[in-house]
């Protein structure tokens, strides 16, 4: 299945939780202005994060790129 839009298309935490469901493997990419962040899956978990910029982290990216809002981030940190 191969999947192409933007996070006003597909919220993030949505995504992620449908890939997760169905065990999905793959690479999410996401970017905002020159930065970049891929999320790679496999059977529908994250097991490993690349950053464009190797002091960044993906949370901080969400944010700075306005892909994710803090009480989203929130949640998710909760659950995880």
């Amino acid at each position: 299945m191969e999947l192409s839009g933007t996070l006003e298309q597909y919220e993030l935490l949505s995504l992620l939780r449908a890939l997760s469901v169905e065990k999905l493997c793959g690479l999410v990419e996401l970017s905002a202005g020159n930065q970049s962040v891929s999320i790679a899956l496999a059977e529908g978990r994250i097991v490993a994060v690349i950053s464009s910029d190797v002091r960044q982290s993906l949370p901080a990216f969400l944010l700075r790129g306005k892909l994710i809002d803090r009480e989203t981030l929130n949640t998710v940190m909760q659950a995880s």
